[in-house]
């Protein structure tokens, strides 16, 4: 097992999705960048008749994550692992300033009463977003967070099952801010706005400087475009998506394809099949950039004018030909797809994937293992525990 004191190789980070599951340890690279190489990566497809929560989920995950830590050859069984969205509910709430003990009964409080959480049955975090204005006076922003404390039971059920030390559960937002965005302390502080597009749905995370001021998760994603194709062409879900598997490549498009839609096909038939399910797709992918919209519009409002300088697009479905420019168009902002990490040396991916880069995919559990690397993001949710003035960690919060 890895020792506390080895800071040459991080935990296992372990993207639990409802698609696939992704296990990666990092390891300091010899380069003066402070960047991270990748030291083993593992990834592996869930079944589509996977349960949706508890022990009967845990029953058929278990063997597979076994195998996957076989595979993968980790030289620990330490592990930080994101609790699904699925799992999470969330709200932004605008409370007075008050002093972080004061705001941790609050939130507390706000959280119980807006959530409809029973109290005792749910474990209770937040982000602090900072001061905001409404009307004349300054108010707190939070981003509140919270998980039944038996589904938290279950993943570290299946964590200890699998012989794997848990050193924390953490949220999909702060991995992904934390794999994209190096440190900075740039006055004024830069705004980023980052969309994972995966097979359940899209996270949407804003961040200003440091910081985690916006969060949301837009039920649209793979799994809603497979129906969508499925519908449109009379065909069953597992085709639909086997079809728009062998059509997303990111690539420019020619001048006799629709603006975003990959190479050109082979054959007549192929051309209209590409038609078809680009037709099939956008409405969709429309709705998803509408409502990423209306996310920049919230947080413009609620940070009076801030526009991102930067917009980056990710997730196992942002290779979806058209995902780009109908996302971008809807939203009114132009969106990046992500082919490089830049906290990874690009150097050791050669011989991890096939393309020699990092998979924009593997950006939430290449963040779940940078949670005990980097100290100077503020993207740990704090809790909010009655009394509570540090981080809960995965034992408290299985209590």
């Amino acid at each position: 097992m890895r020792s506390w004191f080895d800071k040459s190789r991080s935990p296992i980070g372990l993207d639990l999705g409802s698609h696939s599951i992704k296990l990666v340890q990092l390891r300091r690279g010899s380069n003066d960048g402070g960047l991270w190489s990748i030291e083993s990566a593992v990834a592996m497809p869930l079944p589509a008749e996977l349960p949706d929560h508890g022990a009967a989920r845990i029953d058929v995950i278990a063997p597979m994550l076994e195998q996957a830590l076989k595979q993968g050859a980790f030289s620990t069984q330490e592990v930080v692992m994101a609790l699904p969205s699925v799992d999470l509910k969330y709200k932004s709430l605008r409370l007075p300033e008050m002093n972080v003990s004061e705001l941790d009964d609050a939130v507390r409080r706000e959280a119980i009463d807006r959530l409809g959480l029973t109290e005792g049955k749910y474990d209770i975090q937040y982000f602090d977003a900072g001061k905001v204005r409404q009307g004349d006076e300054n108010r707190q922003e939070v981003i509140v967070l919270a998980a039944a404390s038996a589904t938290i039971k279950h993943h570290l059920d299946l964590l200890t099952k699998c012989g794997l030390h848990a050193l924390a559960l953490d949220v999909s937002p702060s991995a992904i801010f934390r794999a994209l965005v190096i440190p900075s302390e740039h006055t004024p502080p830069p705004t980023h706005i980052m969309i994972d597009v995966g097979h359940s749905g899209t996270n949407v995370v804003i961040a200003r400087g440091n910081q985690i001021v916006f969060f949301r998760t837009i039920p649209i994603g793979g799994q809603q475009l497979d129906r969508a194709v499925a519908e449109h062409l009379h065909l069953s879900c597992a085709t639909a998506s086997q079809l728009r598997a062998s059509q997303r490549v990111l690539t420019d498009q020619p001048a006799d394809l629709p603006a975003g839609v990959g190479s050109a096909p082979d054959s007549d038939t192929d051309h209209r099949q590409q038609q078809a399910v680009a037709s099939a797709v956008t409405p969709s992918l429309t709705d998803l950039g509408r409502e990423v919209g209306l996310c920049l519009r919230y947080f413009s409002l609620t940070f009076r004018g801030q526009r991102p300088e930067s917009a980056r697009l990710m997730g196992g479905e942002a290779a979806c030909p058209l995902a780009k420019n109908v996302i971008s168009q809807g939203a009114g902002i132009d969106f990046e797809p992500v082919t490089q990490l830049p906290t990874i040396d690009q150097e050791s991916c050669q011989s991890k994937f096939p393309d020699g880069t990092v998979p924009a995919q593997w950006a939430t559990a290449i963040g779940l293992a940078m949670r005990h690397l980097t100290q100077k993001h503020r993207t740990r949710a704090r809790s909010a525990k009655r009394g509570a003035t540090r981080e809960l960690s995965t034992h408290e919060a299985a209590a």
